[in-house]
């Protein structure tokens, strides 16, 4: 039997601002309203500039989409992790808007969506192979991180070109248009990515107290008149330091002008600054691009603020976190983190807290670019029914944005922190401005893949010669992988 809405959903959802910027859009088809409804959103809710920022986010038309019942067929989604999506009501909003966006899309098609739950992302791959292998038609739809399993999916075509599954319109918003163009082949596309996920790109986090306390000028002004460049971020990072122990050693109880993991969070100032690890030819060949001037000059930025000052502290992946630096302590201005879902774990901080993008390389750079490292939506070769599989991640990833993401974006802005309508506009803007890198998405956590990272985490000046020496078997990976999707040329 299909599992029905459950009213008291309906009821959580339209008390948010998001829902009830639905309502108002015409460019989101028939306004879903009620007395309940209207009682509930306040007149400050629907004329805050919230309700303004959600209402542009959610401007997309409708999914086109066949309207056809499948009568209560399985469909089915393989994932990595030990919790699958939530199947009833949690209490927690982006939970329970997760579970609503799941239900109509089962309610509209008459399918009842479950999950195949593998233990981690290294089980996927071997999950799907054995799959085929058999001719399984089990799984729908696959999902996987980006980093692990990904080209050797390719290599086996155990996926197929989402050119060749129907029912899909990448040009909706609520697809990334980003990963679109950069990580396809000739116009190959086996992986994709949509709202479906919760994105969470790198950004920044600055903590508004030692911005006053520093005299550090607006940043999110800096943001907005697009002055907010690595320049800018290294100079105000520098005005900040401070032995509070007074020990006469700079550890984790002192205080920093910037804080961070050396890893795979600093592709976010590579990407930002319109800098990604490979780019492509005319021919969509993939070759490592970070071994230029302009790659040189990141790098240095970033190390004399590191280890020529005492404005910067940052630790390597797997070390001793008693010797990390604590952002939510108030020991620096700015950190660096694992993305923007972060903020949900710094609502509880006593002092106020701002996001803000990743800086641009200077101010000729017109955009601001959020790098993003998530997971791929994959349709299976074996799936039994294709177009139903498109058909089913069109209205996912539709729903989603609709329903989830403006109420994920609200429970960010829950601290007192984010109590300005600059955090809520900066977090917009960062979701609007997500970019890939072939060389980090489809890297397989190879030496380049994370460069300015790995390169940082400890101080040496020799940029040059560690990406010499890396560059002939990051090339041949990145050359296997374009060949893994020139295999698709024979496949239909």
């Amino acid at each position: 039997m299909l599992k029905r809405i459950m009213a008291s959903s309906l009821a959580l959802l339209m008390t948010s601002a998001a829902v009830a910027a639905c309502g108002e859009s015409s460019d989101n088809g028939p306004a879903v309203t009620t007395a309940a409804q209207d009682e509930a959103v306040t007149e400050a809710e629907t004329e805050s500039e919230y309700s303004a920022f959600a209402s542009e986010y959610l401007k997309f038309d409708e999914p086109n989409v066949p309207d056809t019942k499948y009568g209560g067929r399985k469909f089915n989604i393989i994932r990595p992790g030990d919790k699958e999506p939530p199947q009833e009501e949690t209490g927690d909003v982006v939970d329970d808007a997760t579970y609503l966006s799941q239900r109509l899309v089962e309610e509209k098609l008459e399918v009842d969506i479950d999950y195949t739950m593998v233990p981690s992302i290294v089980d996927i791959q071997p999950a799907l192979k054995k799959a085929v292998m058999a001719g399984d038609s089990s799984y729908d739809i696959a999902v996987n991180h980006c980093i692990e399993g990904i080209p050797n999916i390719l290599k086996d075509r155990l996926v197929h070109d989402w050119n060749h599954i129907p029912n899909v319109n990448f040009d909706q918003p609520y697809w990334n248009q980003s990963l679109n163009s950069t990580l396809s082949v000739k116009g190959i596309l086996p992986i994709a990515c949509g709202n479906y996920f919760i994105s969470s790109p790198m950004c920044i986090f600055f903590n508004k107290q030692i911005q006053k306390d520093y005299g550090i000028e607006d940043l999110y002004g800096a943001v907005n008149e697009g002055v907010w460049t690595l320049d800018r971020f290294v100079a105000d990072a520098k005005l900040v330091s401070s032995d509070l122990n007074g020990d006469g050693v700079y550890g984790v109880e002192d205080l920093y002008g910037f804080i961070g993991m050396s890893d795979y969070q600093f592709m976010g100032f590579l990407a930002g600054c319109n800098q990604f690890v490979v780019e492509k030819d005319d021919e969509d060949f993939p070759t490592v691009a970070v071994d230029n001037e302009k790659t040189f000059n990141i790098f240095t930025k970033l190390h004399d603020l590191i280890y020529g000052t005492n404005s910067a502290k940052v630790w390597a992946y797997g070390t001793d976190q008693s010797t990390w630096v604590k952002f939510t302590d108030n020991h620096a201005l700015f950190e660096i983190e694992g993305g923007l879902g972060t903020a949900q774990s710094y609502r509880s901080m006593e002092t106020d807290f701002g996001i803000i993008p990743c800086p641009k390389y200077d101010e000729n750079q017109e955009e601001y670019m959020s790098f993003e490292l998530g997971s791929f939506l994959m349709v299976p070769v074996t799936a039994a029914d294709t177009a139903l599989c498109g058909t089913v991640c069109e209205l996912l990833c539709a729903e989603s944005r609709r329903n989830v993401m403006p109420v994920y974006v609200d429970k960010m802005l829950v601290s007192k922190a984010a109590r300005d309508n600059e955090s809520e506009s900066m977090i917009y803007l960062i979701l609007d401005s997500i970019v890939y890198d072939f060389g980090v998405n489809l890297g397989q956590y190879n030496a380049l893949s994370y460069v300015l990272g790995f390169s940082l985490k400890v101080d040496t000046s020799d940029f040059a010669s560690y990406v010499s020496k890396q560059l002939k078997s990051a090339n041949k990976h990145y050359s296997k992988v374009y060949d893994y999707y020139l295999g698709y040329q024979d496949m239909y």
